[in-house]
């Protein structure tokens, strides 16, 4: 029944179904003592963890959970959700913040022994439920959070997660996206200079980007650089970059707006924000894909899904970037390829992604064929989540863009990048 090892002077069971059987016919409190020794032998040897069952913060939690012991639970959770974060396990990091969240009214002192509050908590909920591809949940809990913070007491704060909103909001298609960019941009005083200002003003410049204001959207993403470079904010400085590439790109000058999203993915790789490296690579694909470089925006939008899809983000990025890849494949005729894209997007984005509607995916059981996909209207096919312009865009300058003819900056060292035909 039992294996032992000699080298760890452990014993594991020989079959699972024994181990479950043995578990079941407990009595409700020998599982809750069972749970509690286990706690506690972990906490004071953590080396007796199997490292194929997840860190030791998780089994910790899980046991002190099951043990009824909330205020040991309340850390262990915190900190599994923190390493599970780091090491891109979203949806683990996700899972164990909501158990921090629903462990806090259990725990009188919660705030103390974790050294912060409710509203930070909700916050790593909200983008850890973002990045594993749920924007609705981020939307709900940031909602909370900002239920959770007095604006007139702390309005960076406030503005902080009113920007958060405002980007899950866009990603879901939501129509008060725009006020939440504007009320974050109202909230963050403008002196002193400040990281914060900077991160709120690139958010802003972005969302113009979607309403097809590039002019405005351009002023305000060099006003958000300069402030990032004044007080050393290098992450904000690769946000107000990326869109101010694509607003230089619609507003004529290619080489310079591929240069600017070329130093964000950069900068956001320096910096470790992969969701960030993922939507740079989304943007330039996107952008090729408009001005017709369609082989450039193929090869980009797959290098990025493979990239996205090994940090993590193989339920959002990765299927919106390989459908990028599939449509642009689709244009050029190779209807087999982008028929096997199609499919594979379809059957990896996350069902919470198809259910906001900001995905058209189809299943892929419907896209029988190249020639079944051929018939339908391109808004069927999938599109990114963030579209990087909107109906409002000057068509008249790519056209003009497309007309320079201009050979494209490196994106990658050893590649230059075609000229739109």
């Amino acid at each position: 029944m039992l294996i032992p090892d000699p080298d760890t002077e452990t014993y594991a069971f020989r079959h699972a179904l024994t181990q479950e059987a043995l578990y079941g016919d407990l009595l409700p409190g020998e599982r809750a003592q069972l749970h509690a020794a286990f706690a506690t032998a972990l906490a004071e040897h953590p080396g007796l963890a199997d490292p194929s069952h997840g860190n030791t913060s998780a089994r910790l939690a899980y046991h002190w959970v099951r043990a009824h012991q909330p205020a040991q639970a309340l850390p262990a959770a915190l900190e599994a959700g923190l390493q599970s974060q780091a090491a891109y396990g979203f949806a683990d990091a996700r899972r164990h913040f909501e158990t921090v969240l629903e462990l806090w009214d259990q725990v009188a002192d919660a705030e103390q022994r974790l050294g912060l509050d409710r509203a930070s908590v909700l916050r790593y909920a909200a983008e850890s439920a973002y990045l594993a591809g749920d924007p609705s949940r981020a939307i709900t809990l940031t909602k909370a959070a900002l239920g959770a913070v007095d604006e007139t007491a702390d309005p960076v704060r406030a503005g902080l997660l009113h920007a958060l909103l405002g980007g899950y909001l866009h990603a879901t298609g939501g129509q008060n996206a725009i006020a939440e960019y504007e009320a974050a941009v109202r909230l963050v005083p403008a002196l002193p200079a400040r990281a914060e200002r900077a991160q709120v003003l690139a958010a802003f410049g972005e969302a113009l980007i979607g309403q097809g204001r590039h002019r405005e959207s351009r002023e305000v993403c060099e006003e958000a650089i300069r402030i990032a470079q004044e007080v050393g904010a290098l992450a904000q400085e690769g946000d107000a970059r990326k869109a101010l590439g694509v607003d230089l790109a619609f507003l004529g000058d290619l080489e310079a707006g591929v240069q600017e999203l070329a130093e964000a993915r950069r900068i956001a790789e320096v910096v470790g924000r992969v969701d960030e490296v993922a939507r740079c690579y989304a943007m330039l694909s996107g952008l090729l894909e408009t001005l017709g470089a369609l082989d450039a925006a193929a090869t980009v939008a797959l290098e990025g899904a493979e990239q996205a899809a090994s940090h993590g983000l193989g339920r959002w990025h990765s299927p919106f970037l390989t459908a990028t890849a599939g449509r642009a494949l689709f244009s050029l005729g190779r209807w087999d390829e982008a028929d096997v894209l199609l499919r594979r997007a379809a059957d990896r984005v996350a069902p919470e992604l198809a259910a906001t509607g900001c995905s058209s995916a189809r299943p892929a059981a419907d896209w029988r064929s190249a020639e079944a996909v051929r018939r339908w209207p391109r808004s069927v096919l999938l599109r990114p989540a963030k579209p990087i312009c909107g109906p409002s865009s000057s068509r008249g300058s790519l056209r003009r863009c497309s007309s320079q003819r201009r050979s494209w900056p490196c994106w990658r060292a050893d590649s230059p990048m075609p000229t739109p035909q």
